[in-house]
């Protein structure tokens, strides 16, 4: 398969899914209207024990819709995160496991172990606004920053190579400097005779 090929698929596969995410958005809008479902049918018990953990019992709760692409067997699958927001305003999202993130949708992305990096998901941009409407399709987990172990390893490395390169110059100072004595040594003998 060509890039301009595996680019016109992945463009495919993005507009799917906002069209599904869309479909997906506004019949669960429609529901919540309607209260023909109980958004909370769809929680987990560890994760509405965590949420309530963090905002309390006067704290506010809502239901955040993931539609969620996994890479592996192309299967579409609905997970449902667990807003809670505090009376003094900040907010967290509780998983299904019952892991909370309070750094809204980065954070989930970033530390979630429901996810890998090459799952694709459509939600809400500001997933923890009170009121979200603009969708975005994000990776399902970032990929970890590895710079700190990559300076570190080159740091380590460029020590290592460092100290062995002053181990060989002094070694051969000192086998200079024996080499040359004994020649001084060798040359003082001979003009005394």
């Amino acid at each position: 398969m060509t890039s301009t090929q595996g680019a016109a698929r992945t463009a495919g596969i993005s507009v799917a899914l906002a069209v599904l995410a869309a479909v997906f958005l506004i019949s669960g809008a429609r529901a919540a209207r309607a209260d023909t479902t109980d958004p909370a049918s769809e929680l987990a018990p560890a994760q509405v024990r965590a949420a309530e953990r963090f905002a309390g019992h006067d704290g506010l709760y809502a239901p955040r819709g993931l539609l969620v692409e996994h890479h592996r067997t192309g299967k579409l699958e609905r997970i449902v995160l667990l807003l809670g927001r505090r009376t003094d305003g900040a907010t967290v999202l509780a998983d299904p496991t019952g892991r909370l993130y309070t750094g809204g949708l980065d954070d989930f992305r970033a530390h979630n172990h429901l996810l890998t990096p090459d799952d694709t998901m459509v939600t809400y941009r500001d997933i923890t606004a009170v009121a979200p409407h603009e969708t975005v399709t994000v990776s399902g987990h970032t990929r970890p920053d590895r710079t700190p172990w990559t300076v570190a390893g080159i740091s380590a490395g460029a020590a290592v190579l460092l100290g062995g390169a002053v181990l060989l110059v002094r070694r051969a100072r000192r086998a200079r400097g024996g080499a040359q004595g004994e020649e001084t040594a060798a040359d003082g003998g001979a003009a005394a005779h």
